[in-house]
């Protein structure tokens, strides 16, 4: 199997949709991936995401899959953090978040880096949600992810070539 991951084009983000630019890039990308010969198109539910997918399905004659799981705003309210200021971001964006994320006493704790006691809650709720739903997904595509050895098992070999439309902030978990 080959895998694209396709973060979605230049967005609005209220109301969700892409720009004129976004638009273009969706275009661009979908040229780019028929030349691989994409087999299934999924997608995050998000309406940005969905329209940098439909040139591509389009192009191809194939139908998206939606995928909730992968939507932006679950991911959100899961990885974000509140400033100092009271303004929200991503926690990978975040410098306190960012500098905690490198420290040895993060680093000790290695697959259970989100049980440290300084990030929110919502780390180990979100990490847990999005590493079932991609291990779910995985295995759909015939890969079971051995994450005890940090690797994919071969259930059903195939040679599709797989794109996923979805987000930057969901892909930091994925």
């Amino acid at each position: 199997m080959l895998f694209f991951y396709v973060r979605h084009g230049d967005p609005i983000y209220d109301p969700d949709m892409l720009t004129p630019l976004g638009h273009e890039q969706a275009r661009a990308i979908a040229k780019r991936l028929c030349l691989f010969g994409i087999d299934r198109v999924f997608a995050s539910s998000s309406t940005r995401a969905r329209e940098t997918a439909e040139p591509t399905a389009k192009l191809l004659k194939k139908e998206i899959t939606l995928c909730e799981w992968a939507h932006e705003n679950l991911a959100w309210d899961e990885l974000s953090v509140v400033r100092a200021d009271g303004s929200r971001t991503w926690g990978f964006l975040d410098n306190d978040t960012i500098k905690l994320f490198l420290s040895k006493e993060i680093k000790n704790l290695g697959d259970q880096w989100y049980t440290h006691p300084s990030l929110p809650e919502t780390f180990a709720k979100g990490t847990k949600r999005i590493d079932a739903e991609v291990d779910k997904f995985f295995l759909s595509l015939g890969y079971r992810h051995d994450r005890e050895n940090a690797h994919f098992e071969v259930i059903k070999p195939n040679n599709e070539r797989i794109a996923l439309f979805a987000h930057q902030g969901f892909s930091m978990s994925f």
